[in-house]
């Protein structure tokens, strides 16, 4: 009898559950544009029970009384609604979007989103570049249509060994032709801050003189890092460790603390990092006898000798005693160490490099960045004071045994052991102040001063004593001791002072005008000195260098058409000015060397500056709910004057000319897509036709008219497609990317050695995302591509028939853990 009133009190508490139920309907939509949204995902929080609105934005779900339903859609804030004896309910959804990944963007030194910006930018967030892994400049900036990289360098200072890095965007390639900046900091191409607690990566395309100077001929790209939260304490901590194929292993390891120390008045943030990347090439002896004992002979196979590893920190303190005033201090310091060479010789792919001398190639660049960042907001406009000091310091070691064999045609079978060693320091001193209209009239406009004062000191040795009893040179000077092959300092400073205003003008409510101009003064010093050595001929070479100096204005016009909130048309028009300099003193056998290629001996000591105009039409266009973005332009540059190196093969040394003319022409497009729940895809690509057109009467290049600008690709391309889905009470997500840029070349005379392979290099991720931890898996270079970045200048001479290439890293597999607290 028990069992019977059982059975039928649950039988009874059934059917109450049952009839308790009830259907809910309604009708989501656009609050903006009261546009019906399609596939809205509606769920009943706590359980897998969902619905998804049709193609007038209806939907209709089970429910009981007092559930809380979720409505979810890309693109929009995510709402809830409890559920009461009402039966109908309308959803009003609101546009968000940082839901689409979009991020507020500083181009024109103030935040705007993208699509409001009438420039070709790209931006990736920080949250993107670490669901991609990425931790240095290689990893992201192959994402970025008609952007290209090398190592081999455009001329000037730092153009050769491991600081060789070069940007080029839209074809405009060489030293300086990119500004690259570092929060409010320009620094030099070469330097590459590593992404730890980065807010985002923005890469301007098209010259950005106006607002950015003399080195943005080509465009600016901008590193910025976060700032201090009022809001809340917390830790971001994660590690990451991975094997790579040809090596052994990585691992890595970074931490954040956001410590608010006064609510809405004060907070501290606190970075650090550690990243140990595993050698992957070896050095194999030779068998050569060393005739000297300043260096021992490798006599046994070395594994993995490019061991690197780079640490660092950030501290940054945010004051804001009231609503108008914030106050920003940041410190930021790194260093990268490194064993040897991370150089493939005569091949990419190529892992084993054959020597005689045991040499360490060791290498050490480190920098500290102090800033202060001073905004006062005036209800009308901002005030703002950006000073910053930047110092680096670096050194670098490199074997130059094999050269000295060939050079002195020693006998076979043995060798002279000798190194060279270049070390250096960098400071740049920057202070920029500007104001930023933000008022409701027609006309807002941007103005400010900038000065900056840099200095570099430079000291490159190649001690060897002892060298003369071995070469035929040292009997005419009857010296044995010769104690150094080379030995030379170069020291430079340059300043700068401009003045520069954009405006901004509400012609109609969708058609707008900017025009702006920036200008400049400039004054180069530099004194470059061989001091008694082999390669001076025993005696000192001071170079009588002249002053250079530059001055002029750069101009900018703009219109744009807002065709709707989702929808733009502009066209630009600017101007982009690149500084000259002077060259380096060459040794008296380079001199020789340079007559009997140019039929001359009065190599210039200087070069001069150039210049372009640059003319671009775009697009900025998405759907209604943005689930589908497409930025797209077309673009010519006009190049007067431009700046080329010329190298003197046989001694390894180069200088900068100026030919009379070139231009590039091209199109570029990055497009994302949200088709469906949980889908992502996105693609860029970028075309560029690059050519000289006037050498003019310069007899101090191989360049003829017709031929391609150097280490430019025709084509750069990525994409990415990320699936993600609900799993164990958080988000899985399965993620591929690739990156390919097109064929490029070195020289002009486009020798096999000097073409530069087109490569395409793939990476996949899958992680699981939950509230205070992130997992993740990943595969990098997953087809094991031996991309070839440049053909490194080496910091002595070229071995002949051994070029050396800046590899991509081979195959890496690897796991990386993130937690918040």
């Amino acid at each position: 009898m028990k069992n019977i009133k059982i059975i039928l009190m649950l039988l009874f508490l059934t059917n109450f559950a049952v009839h308790a139920q009830k259907q809910v309907k309604g009708k989501v939509i656009d609050q903006k544009t009261n546009d019906p949204l399609i596939g809205v995902n509606i769920v009943v929080k706590g359980t897998d029970k969902g619905a998804a609105t049709d193609f007038d934005g209806n939907y209709s779900i089970e429910v009981n009384n007092g559930d809380i339903l979720e409505f979810k859609n890309i693109g929009f804030l995510n709402k809830t609604i409890t559920v009461s004896e009402t039966s109908n309910y309308n959803v009003a959804m609101e546009e968000s979007a940082e839901s689409l990944g979009e991020i507020l963007l500083t181009s024109r030194k103030k935040a705007e989103y993208a699509r409001d910006i009438p420039i070709s930018i790209t931006a990736i967030g920080g949250k993107e570049l670490q669901k991609s892994g990425s931790f240095e400049f290689t990893d992201y900036a192959s994402k970025v249509p008609n952007l290209s990289f090398g190592k081999q360098g455009g001329g000037g200072d730092l153009a050769d060994g491991r600081t060789s890095n070069s940007i080029t965007i839209r074809g405009i390639t060489g030293n300086a032709t990119t500004a690259f900046y570092l929060d409010e900091i320009p620094l030099p191409e070469t330097i590459d801050p590593k992404l730890v607690d980065i807010k985002q990566v923005e890469v301007l395309r098209g010259p950005q003189g106006t607002l950015y100077g003399s080195s943005a001929m080509g465009g600016a790209l901008k590193v910025l890092t976060n700032e201090p939260s009022t809001k809340s304490f917390y830790v971001n901590a994660g590690t990451e460790i991975s094997s790579v194929k040809e090596g052994g292993a990585n691992y890595g390891a970074d931490v954040v603390f956001n410590v608010p120390l006064k609510e809405d008045k004060a907070a501290l943030r606190l970075v650090g990092f550690y990243n140990s990347k595993s050698g992957i090439f070896d050095k194999t002896p030779s068998g050569y006898e060393p005739l000297n004992t300043n260096h021992a002979a490798l006599t046994e196979v070395k594994e993995d000798v490019d061991d690197e590893r780079s640490y660092g920190f950030h501290a940054s303190l945010k004051l804001t005693p009231n609503d108008k005033w914030t106050v920003l201090p940041k410190l930021i310091y790194q260093k990268t160490e490194a064993d040897g060479y991370n150089l493939a010789d005569i091949k990419p792919g190529n892992f084993n490099t054959v020597r005689s001398a045991d040499i360490d190639e060791d290498f050490e660049d480190s920098f500290t960045s102090t800033s202060l960042t001073v905004k006062h907001n005036t209800g009308k406009g901002e005030f703002v004071s950006a000073t910053s000091y930047f110092d680096r310091f670096f050194s670098e070691t490199e074997d130059m045994t094999e050269f000295l064999n060939v050079a002195f045609e020693f006998d076979p079978g043995v060798s002279y052991p000798q190194d060279i060693t270049r070390t250096g320091n960098y400071s740049k001193f920057i202070q920029e102040i500007r104001y930023i209209s933000d008022t409701e009239s027609k006309i807002n406009f941007a103005a400010g001063i900038f000065y900056a004062n840099e200095t570099l000191d430079e000291l490159s040795v190649a001690a060897s004593p002892g060298l003369g009893q071995f070469i035929d040179a040292a009997a005419d000077e009857n010296d044995t001791s010769f104690d150094d092959v080379y030995r030379a300092t170069n020291e430079s400073k340059i300043s700068e002072f401009a003045v520069f205003t954009e405006w901004y003008f509400d012609i109609t409510d969708k058609l707008k005008a900017t025009a702006g101009v920036r200008y400049f003064n400039s004054v180069g010093e530099r004194n470059r000195a061989l001091t008694p050595s082999l390669v001076s001929g025993y005696s000192s070479v001071v170079g009588n260098l002249p002053e250079v100096k530059g001055n002029g204005f750069n101009p900018k016009f703009g219109l744009s058409y807002k065709i709707n909130d989702n929808n733009m048309v502009y066209a630009t028009v600017s101007k982009g000015f690149r500084l000259g300099g002077v060259n380096a003193t060459l040794p008296s056998f380079s001199v020789d060397e340079a007559n009997g290629i140019f039929g001359t001996t009065n190599i210039p000591q200087t070069y001069e500056s150039d210049d372009l105009w640059s003319y671009e039409l775009g697009g900025k266009l998405a759907s209604n709910n943005r689930k589908f973005v497409l930025n797209t332009a077309v673009f010519y540059n006009n190049w007067n004057n431009l700046q080329l190196r010329s190298l003197l093969p046989a001694s390894g040394y180069n200088f900068l000319t100026n030919v009379d003319g070139a231009r590039s022409a091209g199109f570029e497009l990055d497009a994302t897509v949200y088709p469906a729940k949980g889908v992502t895809l996105g693609a860029s690509f970028g075309y560029i036709d690059s050519k000289i057109t006037d050498v003019g009467d310069n007899i101090f290049t191989d360049a003829k008219e017709g031929d391609e600008i150097l280490l430019v690709p025709s084509v750069t391309a990525a994409g990415n497609a990320e699936y993600s889905w609900d799993a164990f009470g958080g988000s899985m997500f399965l993620r591929a990317d690739v990156q390919h840029s097109g064929e490029r070349y070195s020289s002009f005379d486009r020798a096999p050695e000097r073409t530069l392979g087109a490569y395409t290099i793939m990476n996949t991720r899958l992680g699981l995302q939950l509230k205070k931890y992130d997992f993740s898996i990943f595969v990098n270079n997953l087809t094991n591509e031996a991309a070839n970045f440049g053909d490194v200048i080496s910091l002595a001479a070229e071995v002949p028939g051994r070029v050396r290439y800046a590899n991509s890293r081979p195959t890496t597999i690897g796991a990386s853990l993130r937690a918040r607290f």
